[in-house]
């Protein structure tokens, strides 16, 4: 029954990266047609995340109060809805309403399908299943890549982010068709006295190990985001064209997706979690550090650098579960996603920062590979808080 389950949230949660996709892929028909500056078209398309910024733990009292399936649903249906708005939208305000909206059912599905997943596989196959869900946003803009452009230029982009919107319904009849929540490990009377304490939150270790498991996971992403938003950039600079720069660097996507589920696998079957987070991401920073002494080799580092971001994924993913229990794990997530939705926000704008300020097209990429360097370290105060705690059982 859970590979069923699994393969039904890796689904939802695909549709959450082709949609995020959608309008990357559309700027130019949006620019053309709605009369937009790129730099409108750019804010279109990050405000599909700015939600997670303030959404976090209000989602996490959502999922407390209505239960994990019915926010799975609204998530999906606002995502339904934000698409569709997008699609009827005629000036760039009620573009914004749309896209905002759709970006607010994103953070709910995002949260709430990691818990699932975790609910699931918690003491089972826990890295594999999480690595599918991380995989899942790759797999979206993956597909999206592929066939975003053509249908915008055939159909109109109109159509293609009504597409996105009839995806996300049909994951979301799948979810009520599918989904149903494991046998709980509580019964009601234990249930009802262990969500006790304010707002449901785990006692103060826990909740704490939570934020520095969220704080390993902003950090890693930051430095992967940092990659993909500044490689394509510094091949050029290097004499690379841009539309190679920019192939070279799709390599290391194509690559994880299809690396993030095995190493998974392969992690889980080790059961040395931690040292793959330690050694895989310590080694992806001096990769990309590599990058910038030898952009020549940059097709053979890119490839390695796909295959060296996946084994730590799903583990970090399954840290909040060895310190969460199951009834407090809606508010465990939601702190730790507070911590990676500021991280990884933060990381990029640095970079550029660091790009406008000194002129040097590699130090953006220089700075990815310290904060992938820092991701052994930054699992420390994780260690610390996890230690005099009991092993939280399935």
């Amino acid at each position: 029954m859970r590979w069923y389950i699994l393969a039904t949230l890796f689904a939802a949660r695909t549709t959450m990266g082709f949609q995020f996709q959608s309008v990357a892929s559309a700027a130019p028909f949006l620019t053309e047609d709605l009369h937009l500056s790129y730099g409108e078209a750019g804010t279109l398309i990050g405000l599909y995340l700015l939600p997670g910024l303030f959404l976090a733990i209000p989602s996490g009292l959502l999922q407390q109060r209505f239960g994990d399936k019915a926010i799975c649903c609204v998530g999906l249906f606002l995502m339904a809805a934000g698409g569709a708005l997008i699609g009827l939208s005629d000036n760039l305000a009620l573009a914004l309403f749309g896209r905002f909206w759709s970006g607010v059912g994103a953070v709910l599905l995002n949260l709430v399908v990691t818990k699932m997943a975790m609910d699931w596989f918690a003491g089972r196959e826990i890295s594999f299943a999480m690595s599918a869900i991380a995989a899942s946003w790759g797999v979206g803009i993956a597909v999206g890549l592929m066939i975003q452009v053509p249908i915008a230029t055939i159909l109109g982009w109109r159509w293609l982010m009504h597409l996105g919107a009839i995806l996300c319904v049909v994951a979301l009849v799948s979810v009520l068709a599918i989904y149903t929540p494991p046998k709980p490990l509580l019964d009601e009377k234990e249930a009802t006295v262990s969500t006790r304490g304010l707002f449901g939150m785990p006692p103060t270790r826990s909740a704490l190990a939570c934020i520095a498991a969220g704080t390993v996971w902003g950090i890693f992403n930051a430095g992967l985001v940092n990659f993909f938003s500044f490689t394509p950039a510094f091949l050029n600079s290097r004499g690379v064209p841009l539309v190679e720069a920019a192939s070279i660097t799709s390599l290391t996507l194509w690559i994880s997706i299809c690396s993030i589920p095995i190493f998974g696998y392969l992690v889980q079957k080790s059961g040395k979690p931690d040292i793959a987070i330690c050694l895989f991401s310590a080694l992806t920073g001096l990769l990309l550090a590599s990058i910038t002494e030898a952009p020549s080799l940059a097709l053979i580092l890119c490839a390695f650098v796909g295959l060296a971001v996946a084994p730590p994924v799903g583990s970090i993913l399954a840290l909040p579960s060895r310190v969460v229990k199951p009834e407090k794990r809606a508010m465990g997530l939601a702190l730790f996603y507070t911590s990676y939705y500021i991280l990884a926000a933060a990381g990029p704008a640095i970079a550029g920062s660091l790009r406008d300020t000194t002129g040097n097209a590699a130090l953006p990429l220089l700075f990815g590979a310290v904060l992938f360097i820092l991701v052994p370290f930054a699992m420390f105060p994780f260690w610390n808080l996890a230690a005099e705690q009991k092993p939280i059982k399935a």
